[in-house]
């Protein structure tokens, strides 16, 4: 009998224990990893935002933007979005391409930039320098509503993101 009161009393203990612990995991267990953004410095209005890379600093801005049918979904009006960027070098250097932008959709989905062959407005590959400044469209297969454009540095880490207007 004593036995067999002891062997109760022990698995009562570590239930709770376990309970507790179980309780003190959750609340102090970390969220999932997320992609980090460089919150938007003072100076950053609805249009621009400086950045900074491991490689230099610059500004991104937005400087036109259009929703139109991307030709695939005629039934879905506004689903291409272009965006016309304009990337200014302030120090260092800094690489840009199409392959450096991707969209966040108005769901949360992230979409990556389409390519715009034959387009004499899109988008080249290159670096910046110091002072230089270049200017291009980038577009996205994307529901329309609101959406957030991202910019990634070379190693494909977003260095900052910008609200494109609806």
């Amino acid at each position: 009998m004593f036995t067999a009161l002891a062997v109760a009393l022990i698995t009562i203990v570590v239930v709770v224990a376990s309970v507790v612990a179980a309780r003190n995991d959750v609340r102090g267990a970390s969220p999932p990893p997320a992609t980090t953004v460089v919150p938007a410095p003072s100076s950053a209005t609805a249009d621009r935002i400086a950045f900074t890379t491991s490689s230099g600093t610059g500004v991104l801005r937005i400087t036109d933007h259009a929703w139109d049918s991307d030709g695939y979904s005629v039934s879905e009006p506004g689903s291409l979005l272009t965006v016309v960027i304009e990337l200014t070098c302030e120090s260092g250097n800094v690489g840009y391409g199409p392959d450096s932008f991707s969209a966040f959709d108005q769901r949360g989905d992230l979409v990556d930039a389409e390519t715009l062959a034959d387009s004499p407005t899109g988008l080249e590959v290159g670096t910046l320098s110091a002072g230089q400044r270049v200017r291009g469209t980038v577009a996205f297969d994307i529901l329309r509503g609101g959406v957030t454009l991202l910019m990634s540095d070379e190693g494909s880490r977003t260095v900052t993101a910008l609200r494109v207007p609806d």
